[in-house]
């Protein structure tokens, strides 16, 4: 009798693999043993095949950067943004999902992404109350991922990003401790300052002098 293995061909070469793999330890220990009653083969291939590794493997996900800091003046729109990328072999379709209490406007909230390729996420918060004092909080979304082609030997996967919201002089002080760049600044200007002092101080003593 023969027998043919077919396998779909929306299925990636490892996929196809798999499940023709499987096939044929179907066919050898259990539809055979069945035939002519070999208990001890039925038992053998009973184990191999729930001991095999045909687990389901996830999709990629790559979020850069690892966390997100939303900083600016309170009751005014704040806006940041993060990139996605696909490192699967795949394409894949992402979904974006707030996991807090606070008014995010996220874009998009659902996109599909080709292997290697990437995508940027905007997210905005809009304060709804009018705040009377400074705010620093911290929430998170879920970035999900599942393949675009049904597989059972597939699984979606999911990250969580963390998110910080930071509002009036809690962000004003936390942009002025992480911007060396104008603590140098501000040095350098006193120090001309400090220098032109000198040299009009200097001018004058020498007028003085000599009239």
């Amino acid at each position: 009798m023969r027998f043919n293995l077919q396998c779909h061909s929306g299925l990636d070469p490892e996929s196809r693999n798999r499940k023709q793999t499987k096939s044929i330890f179907f066919l050898y220990f259990f539809w055979i043993p069945a035939s002519r009653l070999d208990l001890a083969r039925l038992v053998a291939g009973m184990t191999v095949w729930l001991i095999f590794p045909f687990s389901a493997y996830s999709v990629g996900i790559s979020v850069s950067p690892p966390s997100l800091e939303l900083r600016g003046a309170p009751n005014k729109k704040i806006t940041g943004a993060f990139t996605v990328t696909n490192p699967s072999r795949e394409t894949v379709i992402y979904e974006i999902t707030n996991d807090g209490l606070f008014s995010l406007a996220i874009t998009p909230t659902t996109f599909l992404l080709e292997p290697n390729k990437s995508a940027i996420v905007s997210v905005e918060y809009q304060p709804i109350d009018k705040l009377t004092t400074d705010k620093l909080t911290t929430t998170q979304l879920s970035v999900l991922g599942r393949p675009l082609t049904v597989n059972p030997t597939q699984a979606a996967s999911g990250i969580k990003l963390p998110v910080s919201i930071a509002t009036g002089q809690v962000a004003g002080a936390a942009t002025r401790r992480y911007d060396p760049m104008m603590m140098g600044i501000i040095l350098f200007d006193a120090l001309l300052l400090a220098w032109l002092f000198y040299l009009i101080i200097k001018r004058l003593r020498m007028r003085s002098t000599h009239p």
